[in-house]
């Protein structure tokens, strides 16, 4: 049998078909650069800031075994590459999204040509049915391409991680289709089985590949020779038994991939209850197990309409849980009624049948009954909108066919027709997809409109506020960030941009008592301490500064920057040696601060330790170059210790990167006495 359906497949390819591969390949390509090249100038927005900027593990490019202890251990490794080439430049972070997602959407063209391959019933006729899976599968992956629910997979950087896994599950699919028809099968396999593995480490919802492996299997091969003519000469009704002791290899071994989750501990924060509150998982303290579950047919709906009309995509929905008829019940019934049709296709029409399971199993491990922080996200879509896709070019050539036979068009003129209809999808769908990359061009401007779609989303809000404080519209941070407080007095984070726009126009006093508003809501929030800290600075009560900045540091130990305003402040109160302890704890948290860095080396020239300031000064500014204080700090103390050439080096540079500092200032005119005395008059 194995040879019958690999000959089979070879013929239905056809020497006339198969060149155009590449071109469409190529086309593929070119077309989801044009609608994704405005993509890269992008910023970092929502989690790109936790997972990237401050991220320290991706400041060193290790090899991927040593980050099992990760999450995502290979969203990791990719970031950390990134981070190696291009530092925190989004340019670099954007083009490597892209080039995963133009990845996956050649091996779509691949996985959905081969399935109608196999599936060829209603294809065969007039013996062309490899150049209409050829065209089939190609408006399908474009489609998908340049489909704009995909931006947010796409062009949100931190996102990579559902691309990445998008990727490793078609290839997975891909390989195991290859494996069928390939006199190499073992080697098939195996890639099948280390791409389910490197999805694994992407992003756990590839756990369902396995699954949906194998019903691929009983679908498309088991049953394609009785149901779909895949041998008509071959009237033998294969058993699946041999098809499982065939594929054997393969099904272990994507068994095996399993494990994974629960080696980097996916799993576990997904299964155990007993984890402080996290993003995902049962000890999710956001909504209960059957709250996520009753609201997830609403935003299943809300995913298919998107697909279908992506007029109002947005970057964060905030919902609240599904209450009632309307939000609850009729979409359940809805979202019920499809999945019993889904299951009826699988068995009297399998392929038909098989992207409603695609659809489903996809979305089940985001949209079922595990609680995730957010009830809905649009980058959850990003595979499972392939099956809509699918469905959707393949009922419109269905309707085309039937058509083309009653008003008896010729082939030049049906085909026209199909370039026409698929041309005038895509070109709408393209458009969207680059005036949406535009809003991510634009940390402010992305926030905004999702106001413009969520006007009634706090978080929003809080980020609108934020964008005002960088842009130093603090008028305008205090609107908002009022108006977030407004529309959720619970949420502690609405307090800070409030504060700190406060703080920001003179009015400590007022930014004080908004963030023991805050600790009201939330007595361990450590952040509204800190940010207390450093108004009570400025109001120049240490004291207080100090007793706000040990009150963070209680709930947020590992926060290397407030270690250092702590110490700051210690060394205003005549405490030294305190002040120096927690330099080093700093340093020690975060070896790649420049400023705890440049401060404990000042503190130590101080107390006399001058080899260990300079060692302290110089790594300084070897993480940031242009830090004029560390290069005015190090002079001195090459002056000290006798380096006066080094330290007029120094000194130049810092004058050189901010004449008007008076570190810069004191270091040059110091450096030149000396020289000057050396010289002699």
């Amino acid at each position: 049998m194995k040879k019958t359906m690999a000959a089979s497949v070879q013929n239905r390819t056809g020497n006339r078909t198969r060149w155009l591969i590449y071109p469409l390949a190529a086309g593929l390509a070119v077309a989801g650069w044009i609608v994704y090249a405005n993509s890269l100038r992008g910023v970092f927005v929502l989690d790109d800031h936790l997972h990237i900027v401050q991220n320290e593990r991706i400041r060193q490019l290790r090899p991927l075994w040593p980050l099992l202890s990760v999450r995502r251990p290979v969203v990791e490794l990719t970031l950390a590459a990134n981070y190696a080439v291009g530092q925190l430049d989004p340019k670099g972070y954007h083009l490597f999204n892209f080039a995963i997602h133009a990845l996956a959407g050649l091996t779509l063209f691949g996985v959905v040509r081969r399935s109608l391959l196999f599936a060829a019933d209603g294809l065969r006729s007039n013996g062309i049915a490899g150049a209409r899976a050829l065209w089939i599968s190609w408006s399908v992956a474009l489609l998908w391409l340049i489909h704009p629910l995909n931006t947010q997979a796409v062009t949100y950087v931190v996102q990579r991680g559902e691309s990445l896994m998008g990727l490793f599950y078609l290839l997975t699919l891909y390989c195991a289709i290859r494996a069928w028809s390939s006199p190499r099968a073992a080697l098939w396999h195996a890639g099948a089985v280390v791409s389910c593995a490197l999805g694994m480490a992407s992003k756990s919802v590839i756990i369902t590949a396995p699954i949906v492996v194998l019903l691929y299997d009983r679908v498309f091969l088991f049953r394609s020779q009785t149901n779909y003519g895949m041998a008509a000469q071959d009237e033998t009704r294969p058993d699946f038994g041999s098809l499982m002791r065939r594929r054997r290899a393969l099904y272990a071994g994507l068994a095996l991939t399993w494990a994974i989750p629960f080696l980097i501990g996916d799993a576990t924060k997904i299964l155990s209850a007993s984890l402080p509150q996290a993003g995902v998982g049962f000890s999710n303290k956001n909504f209960t197990p059957w709250e996520y579950l009753e609201s997830q047919p609403r935003s299943l709906l809300r995913y298919v309409k998107l697909s279908f009309w992506p007029v109002e995509l947005c970057l964060d929905y905030s919902w609240k849980v599904a209450r009632g008829w309307s939000e609850a019940g009729r979409p359940a019934i809805l979202v019920g009624g499809v999945i019993l049709l889904t299951l009826a296709a699988l068995f009297r029409r399998p392929a038909i049948g098989f992207l409603g399971v695609w659809f489903f199993l996809i979305l089940a491990p985001t949209s079922s009954f595990i609680p995730i922080k957010d009830l809905i996200f649009e980058h959850r879509m990003y595979l499972s909108l392939a099956a809509i896709v699918a469905a959707c070019v393949l009922s419109g050539h269905w309707i085309l066919s039937l058509v083309s036979r009653l008003l008896r068009f010729p082939a030049p003129l049906k085909w026209t027709v199909g370039a026409i209809a698929v041309g005038a999808v895509a070109w709408p769908l393209g458009k969207t997809t680059i005036v949406r990359n535009r809003y991510y061009q634009s940390e402010l401007r992305i926030w905004q409109r999702v106001l413009e779609v969520e006007p009634n989303n706090a978080r929003a809000w809080v980020s609108v506020a934020n964008g005002h404080l960088a842009s130093r519209n603090y008028v305008a941070a205090v609107k908002s960030a009022e108006k977030a407080v407004e529309l959720q007095p619970d949420f502690d984070m609405a307090y800070m941009p409030l504060g700190a726009a406060l703080e920001s126009l003179g009015k400590h006093d007022e930014a004080i008592h908004v963030y023991r508003k805050a600790l009201l809501v939330n007595p361990e929030f450590g952040v509204a301490y800190y940010n207390m800290g450093n108004a009570w600075v400025s109001k120049g009560r240490n004291g207080e500064a100090i007793q706000s900045f040990r009150e963070c540091i209680k709930r947020l130990p590992k926060f290397a920057e407030v270690r250092v305003n702590l110490a700051n402040a210690l060394e205003r109160v005549g405490q030294p040696e305190a002040a120096l302890e927690e330099y080093r704890e700093a340093v020690k948290i975060n070896p790649g601060h420049p400023i705890a860095r440049n401060n404990l080396g000042d503190a130590l020239l101080r107390g006399g330790l001058v080899e260990e300031g300079i060692a302290e000064l110089s790594a300084a500014i070897q993480i940031n170059p242009d830090y004029a204080a560390a290069h005015a700090n190090l002079a001195r103390a090459l002056l000290r210790k006798g380096d006066l050439e080094k330290a007029w080096v120094h000194a130049q540079e810092a004058m050189r990167l901010d004449p008007k500092d008076p570190r810069a200032k004191n270091a040059f005119s110091a450096v030149q006495s000396q020289r000057n005395a050396r010289q002699g008059p």
